[in-house]
């Protein structure tokens, strides 16, 4: 009777270790899977990231382009101004404009200083 016990107990043990194994196999199988879409996922946003990286390079090149033009592009625009004032101002009406400031200057100073420029006149 003992070793009919003994039996049906190893029976049962044998029985359980069965099944661990097969849950052992299943769980192995997921987790393959589980490793190779993780594995898929990691190279699907290695390649989102390198596209990323390319994009901003691109981006900052074009930047760098679009900025360089509009720098070129204010320093013509200074200059053709600077030198439409200078031919302005080398010019007859430069000149004239030039010797009307010089006796606004001239009657400002004798005001401050206190000259009475309407006796000066009638002079």
């Amino acid at each position: 009777m003992a070793e009919k016990e003994n039996y049906e107990v190893l029976k049962t043990e044998v029985a359980h270790i069965k099944e661990r194994l097969k849950e052992q196999a299943e769980d192995r199988k997921i987790m393959l899977e589980t490793q190779k879409t993780t594995s898929e996922s990691l190279i699907r946003l290695t390649t989102v990231v390198e596209n990323q990286e390319k994009n901003l390079v691109e981006t900052k090149n074009l930047f760098t382009t679009e900025i360089a033009g509009l720098r070129n592009e204010f320093q013509q625009v200074n200059q053709s101004q600077t030198k439409w004032l200078q031919n302005l101002l080398e010019g007859t009406f430069g000149k004239t404009l030039k010797i009307l400031v010089l006796i606004i200057l001239i009657l400002l100073g004798a005001e401050i200083a206190g000259v009475d420029i309407t006796k000066l006149a009638n002079l």
